[in-house]
């Protein structure tokens, strides 16, 4: 129905053993572009949704699919153009299982 081969997905969800559990690692803000590395530390493939607290308050949301894993990689870096400074990312939500939500939040000093 995909017209794609989502082998990948449904090995390592139903063949392998994992947890879902994502990590952020490190992230830099540097002249308007945000980096953040992202860990599969649990192994299975998930979606990522980043949520950027900006200087000013606001927030700015940025997505990856969960074909971002397929590979195989346990991590992946993002880049990002964002105009205001970065002050603190979160990684997830509540639609999105995570085994340790503590490592989720980075703040950008």
């Amino acid at each position: 129905v995909s017209g794609q081969n989502l082998n990948w997905f449904w090995k390592a969800w139903y063949f392998e053993q994992g947890i879902p559990d994502l990590s952020i690692t490190s992230a830099s803000y540097k002249d308007g572009e945000c980096s953040v590395t992202i860990k599969n530390t649990g192994g299975l493939p998930l979606p990522i949704l980043l949520q950027f607290t900006l200087q000013d308050g606001s927030k700015v949301e940025y997505d990856v699919p969960a074909d971002t894993w397929k590979d195989g990689k346990k991590e992946t870096l993002i880049t990002k153009e964002i105009k205001l400074p970065v002050t603190e990312i979160k990684l997830g939500n509540r639609e999105i299982p995570d085994a340790n939500s503590l490592d989720n939040k980075y703040k950008i000093k």
